[in-house]
């Protein structure tokens, strides 16, 4: 009876995902036309950016600034509790630079959470100034602690003039960096409370002794396009003449977060075609979801070394995961070029295959491998080899 032995041979071809070649990350990215341009979406539960549209050239980020203004205000705050005293100081300025404002008026005094809603949901210029100016003495001082915070985050395209997002030539960013300082934010609980609110009351004050009834701009925004957003977290808008419409969001889809930002979409001020935009990207994101393309612990393939007197068997197991973010019509293959079956000779042979993974016909991953084939092991079969090469 001819003995079969068993090799296992395990291969370590596979490697994680953030080593893929450079094209498996931009070869399938959300399927969406965006007016917007300039966008970044990330897989935060992955670490899989699924869209990049010129994410990493200048853009002015308008009120999207007031994400920066927040977190500061918040790490350099000794309770959220903490009365602030609105005083002139507060307001100069900003009604000369049509500034949208949260309704505090002079003489008012307010608790440094109540001002958080403020700047997050009607983007209050008011209240990121009587935060900064709480916090720092003075907006110079503030925006020093901004641009510090940039430069700790890695916001390395990004400087900040103010903290209100108001245009100025220098006052500059990029759709990358702003998914940075957001992905950044929401690790703070806090910051994504107050962020994916849509409604809130603030405690009375002077002006308002029933107390002011702040609602978010996203949504003011589907008062206007009624559009639906799916799995929504939170987000920011943001609108200047120079910067367009912008927003910075992040969601789920039902299986992993995501981070979002869009940049200089409709320059015009009634049209909302930032939050369209980012509807028809919580609405594609529903179609994608986190693929297994190759497991540990896979047979990969299976050689059989035919010998004079026995066989031998090489098994090739797959030792690492690769997965990726995918639509569902995508189709996914795997191919590996190596034979089936092979006879032994009197010396050792080299096989070289090429083991790929493809989806909708494009190579997502390769990788070469080699795998040695033994020798005849018996002595007086390595003899008939011979004589069987002398005489042919």
């Amino acid at each position: 009876m001819i003995r079969k032995q068993i090799r296992k041979i395990l291969i370590l071809f596979l490697l994680a995902l953030s080593l893929l070649p450079v094209h498996a990350e931009n070869a399938y990215q959300l399927e969406v036309d965006l007016v917007s341009q300039y966008a970044y979406v990330i897989d935060l539960t992955n670490n899989e950016v699924l869209l990049d549209i010129q994410s990493k050239e200048k853009m002015y980020p308008a009120s999207m600034t007031k994400i920066m203004t927040a977190i500061v205000a918040i790490e350099n705050a000794s309770s959220l509790n903490e009365t602030i005293y609105m005083d002139e100081n507060v307001f100069d300025g900003l009604v000369e630079a049509n500034a949208t404002v949260a309704g505090y008026a002079v003489g008012d005094e307010a608790t440094i959470n109540d001002l958080l809603y403020g700047v997050a949901l009607p983007s209050g210029a008011d209240a990121c100034n009587a935060l900064a100016l709480h916090t720092s003495g003075s907006i110079d001082n503030f925006v020093k602690l901004m641009n510090e915070k940039a430069i700790e985050l890695g916001m390395t395209q990004t400087h900040f003039q103010n903290p209100t997002g108001l245009h100025d030539a220098n006052h500059y960013t990029t759709a990358y960096d702003i998914a940075t300082l957001l992905t950044y934010c929401i690790k703070n609980d806090t910051f994504k409370k107050v962020f994916s609110t849509r409604r809130y009351i603030t405690a009375p004050v002077a002006s308002h002794p029933n107390g002011i009834d702040l609602i978010s701009t996203v949504e003011n925004a589907l008062d206007i396009s009624d559009v639906p957003l799916p799995g929504l977290g939170g987000a920011k808008t943001g609108f200047t003449f120079e910067a367009g419409h912008c927003i910075a969001y992040w969601a789920n889809n039902g299986e992993f977060d995501v981070v979002g930002v869009t940049g200089l979409a409709d320059t015009s001020m009634y049209e909302m075609t930032h939050v369209e935009d980012m509807s028809r990207t919580l609405l594609e994101l529903q179609n994608w979801h986190h693929k297994t393309l190759s497991s540990e612990g896979e047979l990969l393939h299976t050689i059989t070394v035919h010998h004079r007197y026995e066989d031998e068997t090489i098994e090739l197991y797959v030792p690492a995961t690769v997965a990726m973010d995918l639509r569902d019509d995508y189709e996914i293959q795997t191919v590996f070029n190596m034979p089936d079956e092979i006879t032994s000779t009197n010396e050792e042979q080299t096989l070289d295959g090429l083991y790929s993974i493809l989806v909708d016909g494009i190579a997502v991953y390769e990788k070469g491998l080699h795998v040695t084939i033994p020798r005849e092991p018996n002595f007086f079969g390595r003899f008939l080899n011979w004589f069987d090469d002398l005489i042919h």
